[in-house]
Formats: C-alpha cells, structure tokens, sequence
C-alpha cells in the first residue's frame, strides 16, 4: 500500500491548489493508499476560510477518517 502526504502550502487565496490537493488526497485514499494531509505555512489559514469548497472537501476527507493536521506554531504566529 502506498503511503501518501499532502501538504498543502498554498492559502485560501490560491483556491485551485488547494482543491487540487485535497481532491488528490481523497482520490488516493479512494484508491488504497494510506493518506495524511498537513495544512503548512500559508495553507494553515485553509480550515479557517469558511470556504464551502474548502468545506466540502474537508468534509469528504472527514467521512473517510482523513483528519488534517494543521502547524500549530504557523497558525499561533499568523494569528489565527
């Protein structure tokens, strides 16, 4: 089985790459590879965006046991 991470860098302003990768981890979660998601410097602001898009991919990632991890330090510093 293939083991996967994510990490998703980009913030909610760079929506396309973000979808990409969350749509990428559920696909090859889907497909049988182990996945973890990682929400890195810009993209700590993702799960915070009350984006529906966002939301709704989460959501997905969610229904399949899927919990991104979010840099606790980047979120703190950032002010989120």
């Amino acid at each position: 089985m293939a083991k996967i991470l994510v990490l998703v860098n980009s913030g909610p302003t760079e929506k396309l790459k973000v979808r990409s990768g969350l749509t990428f981890a559920r696909v090859a979660h889907d497909r049988g590879a182990e996945v973890r998601v990682i929400f890195f410097a810009d993209g700590v602001q993702v799960p915070l965006a009350q984006d529906p898009d966002f939301e709704e991919a989460l959501a997905a990632l969610s229904e399949r046991g899927i919990v991104p991890l979010v840099c606790r330090r980047i979120l703190e510093t950032s002010g989120g």
